[in-house]
């Protein structure tokens, strides 16, 4: 295959966009009227599969209920930050999770643990290419400034957005 993408002048994650609007639809049938006990078999599938589970997980979470991705948003976080990078940007998977906690509230007692799951997923991106870095930061601060404003109190804010500056290190 790689051969056939060099001829072509394409790449991986190219060639793996392809499939998405098939899966996407595929999933989107099957996830209409389902449960979350079918979420929780796919994700499972997901986690088994050797190659193609980032493809999968973002074709998931956009076709899934916000409401039953939102209840797993740190198990999926923790997927996406563990996940090997292959053929899928990690920042579209983040922008798709950040989709489904902006539609649905995630549990009250996971919101700060997915506040600080998403932080730690970016420190560990900081060590990839320029280009995708600044991808990554502003999906992830998008999903930052979401849980913020939605689900936390005041001084929480205040708290997150002084280390946001700190870890960034802006003057402002």
């Amino acid at each position: 295959m790689q051969t056939a993408l060099t001829v072509q002048h394409s790449t991986v994650p190219h060639y793996l966009m392809l499939y998405a609007p098939a899966l996407d639809w595929v999933l989107s049938c099957l996830a209409h009227q389902a449960g979350e006990s079918l979420l929780d078999a796919v994700l499972q599938r997901c986690a088994n599969m050797s190659t193609g589970n980032a493809l999968l997980l973002n074709s998931v979470m956009a076709s899934f209920r916000p409401a039953f991705i939102a209840s797993r948003a740190v198990e999926l976080s923790r997927r996406i930050r563990d996940m090997d990078d292959v053929g899928f940007p990690r920042h579209l998977l983040y922008c798709s999770l950040g989709h489904c906690v902006a539609a649905a509230e995630p549990p009250d007692n996971e919101k700060l643990i997915l506040l600080n799951e998403v932080s730690r997923n970016d420190n560990k991106d900081r060590k990839q290419t320029t280009a995708t870095c600044s991808r990554l930061l502003v999906v992830v601060i998008r999903l930052l400034a979401y849980l913020l404003r939605s689900y936390l109190p005041l001084s929480q804010i205040s708290a997150e957005l002084g280390d946001c500056l700190r870890v960034y290190h802006l003057n402002i």
